[in-house]
């Protein structure tokens, strides 16, 4: 679970998935905008790979929370990028397990 991102100006947000395992594995996203539907978006991601999905381009100008489940044990990051006043910022956060 990644709770409160954002990909409103004068956010940019990137989630990645990293696949340590040495064979393919499945990759479902499940977005959760202020006030839409629900967007689903899966991919199989291959052995030993990572993968860094924009998260815009499926969710353009919101606030939005994501789910993301694996098939396998996974490692998945949120990156938030922003741009404001002439300065730049960006943080980090791990995916919280929930079972």
């Amino acid at each position: 679970m990644l709770p409160e991102g954002s990909t409103a100006p004068p956010f940019d947000e990137k989630i990645s998935v990293l696949n340590p395992h040495a064979v393919p594995m499945q990759v479902r996203f499940e977005f959760f905008p202020e006030g839409a539907a629900t967007i689903s978006h899966e991919v199989t991601l291959g052995p030993s790979r990572n993968l860094d999905l924009e998260v815009d381009e499926l969710v353009p100008s919101a606030g939005v929370s994501a789910r993301i489940t694996t098939s396998l044990p996974s490692a998945v990051e949120r990156t938030m990028f922003w741009s404001k006043g002439g300065k730049m910022g960006a943080h980090n956060s791990m995916g919280i397990r929930v079972e």
